[in-house]
């Protein structure tokens, strides 16, 4: 591809997210599935495949998946968290504001390899 492509390239997920206002139903549904992570990064035997890790370039960051009953977390832990629910098909939800993040990848990540086991 060059410069002069007359075609855009394709939208991104991380490209599409957006921030949502307080009134919408929307954080009730990102507190249902963040609460839902923290039981899976506690859990002492998750299901195989729950959460997933993986190197992310470049750097020593880390690429995170945490997946369960309709939400899927995908994030760096150096960068950007996005929020997958079913419930709210289509809109990739950017949770990079919440408070313990780092926390919570660095829980979820330990899950996974408890997981791996």
């Amino acid at each position: 591809m060059d410069n002069n492509d007359p075609v855009p390239p394709p939208a991104r997920q991380i490209d599409l997210r957006e921030e949502i206002p307080r009134d919408h139903p929307a954080p009730q549904v990102v507190e249902r599935a963040l609460a839902s992570a923290w039981s899976l990064a506690a859990t002492s035997r998750p299901p195989p495949g729950s959460a997933r890790v993986r190197s992310a370039s470049p750097g020593k960051a880390r690429l995170v998946r945490a997946n369960g009953d309709g939400w899927t977390l995908i994030g760096r832990t150096d960068g950007p968290v996005l929020l997958l629910a079913d419930a709210m098909r289509g809109l990739p939800v950017g949770i990079d504001d919440e408070p313990r993040l780092s926390e919570l990848l660095t829980a979820l990540t330990a899950a996974a390899q408890r997981a791996a086991r």
